[in-house]
């Protein structure tokens, strides 16, 4: 098996055309139902210059729709913030696996058990790999691959192209 079947994601994305490092949406524990942090390096750009920038995802070329969240410094960590904590499902990841057409995820990853991930609330969006395109106003993140997960640990990587 190679390593993208195993648990972390390679720093460098071996199944793209991205011979760079590439960043990750990643959803992290945080004593509770866990928390989404912008992660990783691209080249020479790094996750502090992103911060308090709003975050714009490209789902297909010349289509993109604003996130409505932010990367702040928090607690220490780049946490991913919605601008107006009362919009719904207009988080990064929640957008991205609507854009793919998947069942509607959670965050309670470890309160979801099951061969079969995808249906409704039976999975968290546990890992984007994206490509960002920092601009002076805002980033552009190209999501590249989605990995799902769930509390048994039963994975699966999805292409965002395909």
């Amino acid at each position: 098996m190679d390593d993208w079947g195993k648990g972390r994601l390679p720093q460098t994305c071996t199944k793209c055309n991205l011979t760079e490092e590439i960043m990750n949406i990643a959803l992290r524990p945080s004593g509770g139902r866990g928390e989404f942090e912008l992660a990783g390096t691209q080249g020479k750009l790094h996750v502090s210059e992103l911060y308090g920038l709003p975050i714009f995802i490209e789902i297909l070329p010349a289509i993109v729709i604003n996130a409505h969240s932010r990367c702040l410094l928090k607690d220490g960590k780049p946490r991913i913030r919605l601008n107006n904590r009362n919009v719904r499902n207009s988080h990064p990841s929640s957008l991205i696996a609507g854009a793919m057409m998947l069942p509607k995820p959670r965050r309670e990853r470890d309160e979801m058990h099951g061969a079969d991930l995808l249906r409704w609330e039976q999975f968290a969006v546990q890992t984007v790999r994206i490509d960002v395109v920092p601009l002076a106003d805002r980033i552009i993140v190209r999501p590249v691959t989605v990995r799902l997960e769930n509390g048994d640990d039963v994975r699966l990587d999805i292409s965002f192209a395909e």
